[in-house]
C-alpha cells in the first residue's frame, strides 16, 4: 500500500492552489514566497550593467543569487532598493559563482496568490459537482505525480 504523509497532502494542496490562483497585487510589504513585479539593474564584476523591466521575481528561499530575495522581503509597492549580494556557488553561470553583484531595484507590484489559504470546504463550496472524494483522489494522483525531483529555475 502506498501511504501519504500528512506533509505530503498539505504540498500538495498548496501546488494545485498555486496552479489554478490568480496573482493580485497587496497593499502590504513584501514576505517570502510574494512575487514583486519589478524594474532592477544589476552589474556584476567586470561586466556590463543589464537593465530589466517589468520582471516577475519570485522571493525564495533557494536562489542562485545568494540573499538577493531577502534583501526584498519587506519592500513595498514604489519602493527602490539597492544593495549587493555574492553569488551563490550553484549559480548556473560558473563565471559568476561567488562574485559580487551590485543590484538597483524599483518595486511596481507586490502579488499575492487570490486562491492561496483556500480550505477543502470552500473548494468544494465553489465547486459544487465536486465531492470530498475528489479532492482526496486528486491529491493521491497529484502526489504520485509529484513522486520525482523537480527543479526551479533561479
Amino acid at each position: 500500500a502506498f501511504e501519504i504523509k500528512d506533509e505530503e497532502v498539505k504540498e500538495t494542496i498548496e501546488k494545485i492552489r498555486e496552479t489554478f490562483a490568480s496573482f493580485v497585487p497587496v497593499a502590504r510589504e513584501a514576505k517570502m514566497n510574494d512575487y514583486l513585479i519589478a524594474d532592477y539593474e544589476v552589474e556584476f564584476q567586470g561586466k556590463p550593467k543589464e537593465e530589466h523591466k517589468d520582471e516577475w521575481i519570485f522571493l525564495h528561499e533557494h536562489t542562485t543569487l545568494g540573499d538577493f530575495s531577502q534583501k526584498l522581503v519587506g519592500a513595498k509597492s514604489g519602493e527602490e532598493k539597492s544593495f549587493a549580494v555574492t553569488l551563490g556557488t550553484d549559480h548556473p553561470n560558473q563565471d559568476l559563482r561567488g562574485k559580487q553583484a551590485q543590484f538597483s531595484v524599483k518595486v511596481k507590484d507586490v502579488l499575492d496568490l487570490l486562491a492561496a489559504g483556500v480550505s477543502s470546504p470552500e473548494i468544494l463550496a465553489d465547486y459544487p459537482y465536486l465531492e470530498a472524494g475528489d479532492i482526496v483522489a486528486a491529491l493521491e494522483y497529484a502526489s504520485h505525480q509529484s513522486d520525482h525531483i523537480v527543479l526551479k529555475a533561479a
